[in-house]
């Protein structure tokens, strides 16, 4: 009888013959020694390739997996919301240089006051639905970039969607 076996160590698949239960050999894909032994969850299917994390929720090749529960990767659908805020404010060591150099040099000191520091705080909302599960996660926010980073992935998942129900 012929059985299906998949590499421990880079998810490749592979024939043998049930008599061979128990030889060592080596991957044909990854070349690494194995042995032909498997717990029978290994040998039916590999693990699923772990694509994109967005807070609690982890986008994989085949599913969207929620602590609500697992959405089929086709049937998501996705929504993102920024709730973050930008706060642009004069900081306090400008202010006390200012005033400390005006004394010295007036007005040169006053350039001081032209400097502004630009603040993010707050989160960003991602919800994913579909296959009757809803999950929504906040994931904090501290910069634009960290905003541009998890919209990239959002958009990532969202096309990983779209291409496998087509």
């Amino acid at each position: 009888m012929i059985s299906k076996y998949y590499c421990v160590h880079c998810g490749g698949g592979m024939e043998f013959d049930s008599q061979d239960e128990g030889r060592e050999t080596e991957c044909p894909h990854c070349h690494q020694p194995i042995s032909l032994i498997a717990p029978p969850a290994i040998r039916q299917k590999p693990p699923e390739l772990i694509l994109i994390i967005l807070g609690e929720i982890t986008v994989t090749s085949e599913s969207v997996i929620t602590p609500n529960g697992n959405i089929p990767l086709g049937q998501a659908q996705w929504l993102f919301d920024d709730a973050s805020t930008v706060q642009t404010k004069m900081p306090a060591y400008a202010i006390v240089l200012a005033v400390v150099l005006s004394l010295l040099i007036c007005i040169l000191s006053m350039l001081f006051l032209l400097i502004k520091e630009t603040t993010v705080s707050g989160y960003v909302n991602v919800i994913v639905q579909g296959g009757g599960v809803f999950f929504k996660t906040q994931i904090p926010v501290s910069n634009k970039h960290t905003i541009g980073t998890i919209k990239a992935r959002f958009d990532q998942a969202q096309r990983l969607s779209i291409m496998s129900r087509g």
